[in-house]
């Protein structure tokens, strides 16, 4: 997932600079990168780009050592891969060589070292990891409202809410990526440090914030053959500060929901966690329900639906829903309508006797 703190007074037009003149000193040092024995990124079905050494070069082919085995490819399909293959550094634009495949190497790198996110610029790169770290806690907000300069995406909310109070100017963060990238995680992790450093309203109003993400999962996240919690809907939160700077609200606006998913999905998918859960303390019902058996996967590894269904309702109090009983009615109510068939045409349909009573 690629987060970026937009703020009055961009570095853009340094950073496209920046850009050219690397590529610029690119191109007057690739003639002696084919030399012999020089390092060279190449193009790989599996990685998209790998590390090859030169063996021999011609005019329009280059010959490469590529894990032992010799490998040709075209210039088309090469690319400088610099001095600084095993740099350190936190930011990749520190490189002597900024492509595609010296981005790859160093973010894989960092990744099998246990270390999801890296600076390009004002740019946060995170790789989902796809488990707990012990890199999110209340000490290490503090840490990090101390001092901004490590990546991680505390880092990207302390800029944003210093930007915020040095000049009152409002201040976004853009988090994308595709499906499993991590965007949902990295909302929650932003929203949380927010929490930590501007809550502290009498009503609790930052923890309120906080509490709408399992509901908003329950009934806007599915599983996906790449994602068992994939946000099916696109959202836009913009978070409000009184004078002291102090969480005052929230509006969240949703658009884009996957309304086709409620009544099918793809095998071994699942439609929305929410008609899941209120079955959650039945055994085998679920299978029961064609909308929720069509997909072939009634539960997910490591995820107790009847424990998140618990943690739905403790949030829908928090948010001060009162008519919460009339919000499971309605999952129910779908749920039942999914059993329902019909025959005849459009005009006139009446129950099939197949149907469940």
């Amino acid at each position: 997932a690629a987060l970026q703190a937009a703020s009055r007074g961009s570095h853009c037009s340094l950073f496209y600079a920046q850009a050219a003149l690397v590529t610029h000193m690119t191109a007057l040092r690739r003639r002696s990168s084919l030399d012999r024995g020089e390092w060279l990124f190449v193009q790989d079905p599996q990685r998209a780009w790998t590390l090859g050494r030169v063996d021999r070069r011609g005019s329009r082919v280059v010959s490469l050592n590529v894990d032992g085995r010799r490998r040709e490819a075209r210039m088309s399909q090469v690319a400088e891969a610099g001095r600084a293959l095993n740099a350190r550094g936190d930011d990749l634009c520190d490189l002597d060589v900024f492509t595609e495949g010296s981005i790859l190497h160093h973010v894989r790198r960092r990744f099998e070292a246990s270390v999801i996110y890296t600076w390009v610029g004002s740019i946060l790169i995170a790789v989902n990891p796809f488990k707990k770290l012990p890199i999110y806690s209340n000490r290490i907000v503090d840490a990090f409202r101390a001092d901004a300069t490590a990546p991680h995406a505390y880092a990207v909310a302390s800029r944003c809410y210093d930007a915020l109070r040095e000049t009152g100017a409002p201040q976004s963060v853009l988090v994308s990526g595709e499906s499993g990238a991590g965007k949902t995680e990295t909302t929650k992790i932003i929203l949380s440090y927010l929490a930590r450093v501007a809550g502290g309203a009498q009503d609790d109003v930052a923890r309120r914030i906080l509490e709408s993400n399992p509901v908003l999962e329950a009934y806007g996240n599915a599983k996906t053959l790449r994602n068992d919690n994939s946000s099916r809907f696109g959202k836009w939160m913009t978070v409000a500060f009184d004078a002291n700077r102090r969480v005052a609200g929230c509006a969240i606006d949703t658009y884009l929901l996957e309304k086709s998913r409620v009544v099918g999905c793809g095998p071994g998918e699942r439609t929305y966690h929410a008609l899941y859960q209120v079955l959650s303390d039945i055994e085998g019902e679920a299978r029961e329900f064609p909308y929720l058996a069509r997909g072939g996967c009634l539960r997910i590894d490591g995820i107790d639906d009847a424990q998140e269904f618990a943690t739905q309702l403790r949030a829908l109090d928090a948010l001060g829903v009162t008519d919460r009983q009339d919000v499971l009615d309605i999952v129910a109510a779908v749920l039942h309508l999914g059993c329902a068939e019909f025959d005849g045409d459009d005009a006139r349909c009446v129950n099939a006797e197949t149907s469940i009573g």
